[in-house]
């Protein structure tokens, strides 16, 4: 599962819509169809490049970063994970997770889907790793 900051999208849409324009306008200046491609690219290649933000990882090796394109770590495996809280938001009927690690830390994940994907997988995971699972009032 990915958590990823919105911005990046923002980011990529913008790289998008120049490569999109230039393929476009490419058509209609058949002469300098080459030079609006080259110069669409070089516009796009940084932009998505700056849209990479921090991305967290959430798999089998537990939470993992990944800062830039090549350049990932992993902030906490399944075996530092103290316990984890699920904590349903009265009004909204929306589900949260809370997880509290060995090192006083905590990371909340939010998104719904992502939530009750974690769910069932924290089920099987809470057994292997010894941690606890319960619901936060």
């Amino acid at each position: 599962m990915l958590e990823t900051p919105s911005i990046t999208y923002t980011y990529f849409a913008a790289a998008w819509f120049f490569l999109l324009a230039a393929s476009i306008a490419s058509y209609f200046f058949y002469r300098w169809k080459v030079g609006i491609c080259l110069l669409a690219v070089i516009i796009a290649l940084p932009l998505m490049y700056i849209g990479v933000k921090p991305i967290t990882i959430v798999g089998s090796a537990g939470f993992t970063m990944v800062d830039a394109p090549f350049d990932e770590k992993i902030l906490y495996s399944w075996e530092d994970v103290e316990k984890v809280f699920l904590i349903t938001n009265d009004e909204t009927k929306k589900d949260s997770l809370e997880f509290h690690y060995k090192d006083n830390q905590t990371i909340i994940i939010d998104n719904h889907e992502e939530v009750q994907q974690l769910r069932s997988i924290l089920l099987e995971l809470k057994d292997t790793y010894g941690f606890t699972f319960t619901t936060k009032e």
